[in-house]
């Protein structure tokens, strides 16, 4: 769903669950037009035996994700990480989408989606190409009224650390990790993300892929009239 005032071209974007070998490429001329739904399919055909064929599909993905636990990512033709989600079917996660039949909804797309409460089981089979059957447009949270980074965790970290952050609009920008010499090690942008709170992973890579040293890195994002910085410390 894109929430922003602007259309986003998706061409070359990826989907991806847990397994980085899995992955599926968004066709050429994707464009996600502004408050437009579009749904990735495993199995268009399949899709279309319960819903409208006017309904925006774009697949199949050779990858299934499992009704048990699994996790979605989507990046952008840079391969930056968009966003993610580590969904799970126990408590305190809705059980009912389970398999086949309901399916896990957020609802509201401005809250945190790592959080299980911000997730419900559908009503039926869901609804997809249109608002959530769950949306709750009532919801008690609030657009930060700036943007900010908050404590990354862990840190020290020895495997991934978790960086969050608060828009309090969109904005073309990225996070940028960088060492003591001020060399860029790696970047996430986060030019279409909608205002709220945010988080993206570091796993101790550059962007050649190969796993830097250990010692003190700084992770840093630049606004529009700011540029917020904070330490991160790696121990291998």
């Amino acid at each position: 769903y894109n929430s922003g005032e602007m259309n986003i071209d998706i061409s070359g974007w990826m989907l991806k669950d847990d397994d980085d070998t899995h992955s599926y490429i968004f066709p050429e001329e994707t464009i996600l037009n502004t408050n437009e739904f579009l749904i990735i399919s495993n199995d268009i055909n399949a899709f279309y035996e319960h819903y409208p064929s006017e309904i925006p599909v774009i697949g199949p993905f050779d990858f299934g994700l499992s009704g048990g636990g699994d996790e979605v990512r989507i990046f952008d033709s840079n391969n930056s990480l968009i966003d993610s989600v580590h969904y799970d079917d126990n408590d305190p996660w809705p059980n009912e989408p389970d398999g086949n039949g309901h399916t896990l909804e957020l609802i509201n797309p401005y809250i945190d989606n790592s959080l299980a409460e911000s997730w419900a089981s559908s009503e039926g089979y869901g609804s997809p190409g249109q608002q959530n059957s769950n949306f709750l447009s009532t919801i008690d949270f609030n657009i930060p009224k700036k943007h900010s980074l908050l404590p990354a965790y862990p840190n020290p970290f020895n495997g991934l650390i978790t960086i969050p952050f608060e828009l309090s609009e969109q904005i073309k920008s990225s996070i940028i990790i960088y060492n003591i010499l001020g060399e860029e090690i790696q970047s996430f942008s986060i030019k279409n993300l909608s205002p709220g709170i945010h988080s993206i992973s570091w796993s101790g890579y550059n962007k050649l892929g190969l796993n830097v040293g250990n010692g003190l890195y700084f992770v840093k994002l630049e606004t529009n009239n700011s540029i917020l910085t904070q330490k991160l410390i790696y121990l291998k």
